[in-house]
């Protein structure tokens, strides 16, 4: 039992059921940004690419062509996680020093075939500049402000004017997508690149009502 994807002690339970639920978009509404988007192939993109990923807007920036695997269809994200790691004693009798430290960590995100041809085109266009040629280069040549932009202008566009036109509603809302539809809780806490689970079970907050739906279509 002790295997069980659930939260141990107090602190974990108050973070599952005390916080604020996160805003997200639904699959519908992700369409609709994606289809007033058209005509502009960056916008497109990245909303595409956070709306079938979930990555951070960090994880976006720091996405390079090496780590797109167009045949296996899946893309590779790195992010520095940081922790605390405590020193040796430096005397008899003193006590250790917390220590802040960063350790790379990496998870691999299947990513479907839209996404894939999408991304490919769009490299396709950087390939005609001779200095971006080298796997080392950045997939989105841009700031995290400029994404920021990029996506609020994009939502906008679609009508959703509101306080979840921001790149990290896509996270949000990548995570519901794939609850709503059966992928395990351990597997999307994965794919998120959580540490700790009970950053994974809050949204199953959000979807909770949705089995009240499902449940009300069985025949006993």
């Amino acid at each position: 039992m002790t295997d069980l994807p659930i939260p141990l002690n107090k602190r974990e339970l108050v973070r599952v059921f005390d916080r604020k639920l996160p805003s997200y978009f639904s699959r519908e509404e992700v369409n609709e940004i994606l289809n007033a988007n058209t005509h502009d192939p960056r916008a497109h993109l990245v909303v595409n690419t956070l709306w079938k990923t979930g990555v951070r807007v960090s994880e976006l920036c720091a996405l390079r062509k090496r780590d797109l695997d167009p045949y296996g269809k899946v893309i590779r994200v790195v992010t520095l996680k940081q922790g605390v790691k405590r020193e040796k004693k430096s005397g008899p009798g003193r006590p250790s020093k917390p220590k802040k430290v960063s350790r790379a960590a990496e998870r691999i995100i299947p990513i479907p075939e839209d996404l894939v041809a999408e991304l490919m085109a769009f490299l396709h266009t950087l390939g005609n500049n001779e200095n971006t040629n080298s796997l080392d280069e950045f997939i989105f040549p841009w700031t995290r402000m400029t994404i920021h932009r990029i996506v609020k202008k994009a939502c906008k566009l679609a009508g959703f004017d509101d306080d979840r036109a921001h790149p990290h509603t896509f996270r949000h809302s990548y995570a519901v997508h794939l609850i709503r539809n059966q992928v395990p809780i351990t597997i999307v806490k994965e794919l998120l690149g959580h540490s700790n689970i009970a950053s994974t079970l809050v949204y199953l907050r959000i979807v909770q009502p949705d089995k009240e739906i499902i449940l009300n279509q069985v025949e006993w």
